[in-house]
């Protein structure tokens, strides 16, 4: 039983410093620059474009949408609070999505506000770190525990 209750402690002490190291880790968001995809209709099907390439007669999604593209991934679009629309796209099934964060006025301009990249693999990253500091944490724990009650033990008669 002894056996369990250090596992356990030492899968607590995992999960705490593993999200500890998720919640630091988060991405930046980065300043729009002239490849910022935004979700465009033509022909009734949604479609990337970046600003520069949106031509007046196009008009911007504007309602909330999942789309699976037949042949290079897919795409979610979802309208935040303060009429700030998210679109995220996936070029595969496994990997990072780009987050694009936009808004819309009432004339159709498209004002970019930030975008994301890389959320995933610094999510994974901050795992596999967690393990080598809980393991840190762990072995020094356990020495400073020798450590402190072999100095104040009393000895036995």
């Amino acid at each position: 039983m002894n056996t369990v209750k250090k596992i356990l402690s030492v899968i607590g002490l995992y999960i705490l410093i593993s999200q500890l190291f998720v919640w630091q880790m988060k991405t930046k968001p980065r300043p729009p620059s002239d490849y910022f995809n935004v979700c465009v209709m033509e022909n009734n099907t949604p479609n990337l474009l970046t600003i520069k390439k949106i031509k007046t007669t196009q008009t911007v999604c504007t309602q909330p949408l999942d789309y699976d593209f037949p042949h290079f991934g897919s795409m979610h679009l979802r309208l935040l609070p303060n009429q700030i629309w998210e679109l995220e796209t996936w070029r595969d099934s496994m990997g990072d999505p780009a987050i694009y964060r936009y808004q819309i006025d009432n004339q159709g301009k498209i004002t970019p506000i930030n975008w994301e990249y890389g959320g995933m693999m610094m999510r994974v990253m901050a795992y596999i770190w967690a393990i080598f500091i809980t393991t840190f944490i762990w072995k020094f724990g356990k020495w400073l525990y020798r450590k402190i009650f072999k100095t104040f033990r009393q000895p036995e008669n």
